[in-house]
Order: structure tokens, then sequence, then C-alpha cells
């Protein structure tokens, strides 16, 4: 028998990155654990200030930004997790969570850095949050323009809000290449249906958000869709009705989520790579978790070797697409009990 080996592809260095919430008077990455357990693993990105903390943090302080601030635009009582985090964080001397602090926990533990900004709140104090980085000789390559905006209607408004945070986008996006010539530009898109046909959000503004920002004009300003592919929750598997056809379902579905994604964005607006900046694992926990005959099967393959298989489904499809997934970065590798985590 003889053996040939197929063409060769590079190995995507983008696909071992790690979203975790840093905005946290925990100060995870000042523990030397946290630091030896990324350097363990090989991480090769890391997010400042990482998720939805980002639309309210003030750089300059590194705190988040006032409380009233924030309810106004993410109300207290509709799910908002960080509201738990904004006292104890901002008590912490200033800098102690500012981006050169950040900076030398990315360079400890060997990764690079993904800077966050903060178009919702703080979007006039961007262009000095990069010349900041620029005086203190910090890199700076890739560049998310926000988290998850689409979400923000009590700042962006209405069906118009995708043209407004594009608006934004245009106006801080020269600066950052005037400063930094090889930073690569990162633009929040909606998930829409690009990775499951029935995710498409039914609200106007959020299934009017990619119109808005691929207009000709707003194209120039970025070079990838930062998207969030949230889809192992409750009813994804009720179709599948025996456990055989279940299991392949399962474990097929990183490779189908993602390769459909990346189709479906080649078609529309042509050769547009995304960044998967963050991806869940499983909805192992509260609403998302379900609880029909197959949502109690995914519930089982917690803290399983089916965990791992079908995280490595991610991985695999991101290290052979390096043409359509520039970066891929896991949830979180904390919140173990949530099932988010490596574990």
């Amino acid at each position: 028998a003889t053996i040939r080996l197929g063409p060769g592809a590079p190995v995507n260095p983008g696909v071992f990155g790690v979203n975790d919430t840093h905005a946290d008077a925990d100060l995870l990455e000042t523990k030397p654990s946290f630091r030896g357990l990324l350097r363990a693993l090989g991480a090769r990105h890391v997010r400042y200030i990482g998720g939805s903390p980002s639309s309210f943090w003030d750089w300059e302080t590194g705190h988040y930004i006032p409380r009233d601030e924030i309810t106004r635009i993410w109300p207290a009582e509709h799910n908002n997790w960080m509201i738990l985090l904004v006292e104890k964080t901002n008590a912490l001397p200033d800098g102690t969570l500012g981006p050169k602090a950040f900076a030398e926990f990315a360079g400890a533990v060997g990764a690079e850095v993904q800077w966050l900004t903060n178009m919702t709140t703080r979007a006039e104090d961007m262009p000095a949050f990069f010349e900041h980085l620029r005086d203190n000789d910090v890199p700076v390559r890739f560049v998310e323009m926000d988290n998850e905006t689409y979400f923000w209607g009590g700042e962006f408004g209405g069906e118009e809000r995708g043209e407004r945070y594009a608006t934004r986008v245009d106006a801080l996006s020269p600066v950052i290449r005037d400063l930094f010539p090889e930073a690569r530009i990162g633009i929040v898109a909606a998930e829409d249906d690009f990775f499951t046909a029935d995710h498409k959000r039914s609200e106007p503004s959020i299934a009017a958000w990619n119109g808005h920002i691929t207009k000709p004009e707003h194209r120039p300003h970025y070079d990838a869709f930062v998207l969030h592919p949230y889809v192992m929750q409750r009813g994804r598997l009720d179709a599948f009705g025996d456990e055989a056809s279940r299991r392949q379902a399962f474990l097929a579905l990183p490779q189908v989520t993602l390769e459909r994604g990346a189709r479906l964005i080649a078609e529309r607006y042509g050769p547009v790579p995304m960044w998967i900046t963050e991806y869940n694992v499983i909805g192992y926990y509260g609403p998302k978790s379900g609880d029909s005959e197959s949502d109690k099967w995914f519930q089982a393959t917690r803290d399983t070797p089916w965990n791992a298989l079908y995280q490595a489904g991610f991985w695999l499809t991101g290290l052979a697409r390096p043409d359509a997934i520039e970066i891929l970065n896991h949830h979180s590798v904390t919140n173990l009990d949530y099932g988010w985590g490596l574990g």
C-alpha cells in the first residue's frame, strides 16, 4: 500500500485563545496558578478586559463606569451578572486593572492581547487609550470594536443602532491604523442565521444590524467579523430521537456550526474572516439547560470525555480553516461549575 500526503496547510496560530472576565476584584491574572495554567494550555490570545464589561469600562482608571450609567443601558434586573462585580472592582487602586498591568500579564504567559474598545459608553476616550498603548510600547495587533454591542439599545437606539455603532467604528479605525499600521480590526457582527437556521433574532434592530455595518462606506474600517456562536442550548438535539444519532449530531455540531458560518459569510460579504472571540462549550446551566430527553442527554456529558471531544471539534475546525477562522477563543478556563471551562 502507498500512502500519499495531501497538500499542507499552515497551522492556525489564532485557534487557542482564551476569554475570561478580568474586570473582577479577584485579580485572576495576578495569580501564579492561573498564569501557570495558561502557559500549560499554550494560550495564544487573551482579551482585555474581556466580554460584556468592555462596554462599561474606563481604561484610564481600570474601573467600571458609574453604576447609574451601566443600569441606564443594562438594567440590574435583566440578567446583569456584571453589576455584582462593580463595587469591589472599583475599590481597587487606580490602574490595578489598567492596560499596562494586563500587557505584563499577557507577556508573562506568552500570549498576545486582543484589545477591546468601549464604543458604547466611552468612545470619545478611545483615541487616548491607543495613544497610551503606543507611548508605553505596548504592542497592538488585534482590536475588537467592543463586545455584543447589538444588545445596547439604551445607547445606540432602535433599528438604526447598527448604523450608529458603525459610525463610531469609522471614526476610531483611522486613529488605530495611524498609530499601529499592522493592527487588524474586528467589528461586532450579529450572529443572525450564520450558525444555525433558527438562530436569527426577531428584534428588528438586531435583524438589521449586519445590513448596516456592511454598507460600502463602513467596509474599509474593519478586517473581520467578531462573532459568538452560542448554539448548544436547550432543544438543540430534540430532532435526534435515538442515542446513536444524538451522539453523532452532538460531536458534529462544532464543525457544522463553524463551516456554515464561514460559507454564508463568504456568499454574502466576501472573504471576511471570523473572529470567534467567545464560543461556549455547552449551555449546562440555568435556563439554557432544558428538560427534554435530548437536553438531559447532553447534560450528562458534563465532566466526561464527551465534553472534551465536543470541544476538540471547534479546535480541529479552526486549525483546518485558517482562511475563515482567524481567532478562536474558548469562553473561559474558569467557571468549571457551569461547564464553561476546560475541565
